[in-house]
């Protein structure tokens, strides 16, 4: 309704692919895991070929110096 009344709707905390596709008149969105995903050096896409979110990691170890088995 708000959508069709032209006010554009802003997602508040929502940023999984899956919520988003749900929402189908969000104008935009932000959640504060972008930033925690960032502070672990990885990052997260939407895989059209898997038809699912994928992690990916820009660090080869974790802090613990685990190896990461995402790291690119």
């Amino acid at each position: 309704m708000l959508y069709d009344n032209g006010i554009k709707v802003h997602l508040l905390g929502c940023a999984s692919y899956n919520h988003l596709i749900a929402a189908k008149y969000a104008w935009s969105c932000d959640a504060s895991s972008y930033g925690r995903w960032a502070s672990f050096s990885k990052l997260i896409y939407f895989s059209k070929s898997k038809n699912k979110e994928i992690t990916l990691s820009i660090r080869e170890k974790d802090k613990s110096g685990r190896v990461n088995e995402d790291y690119i």
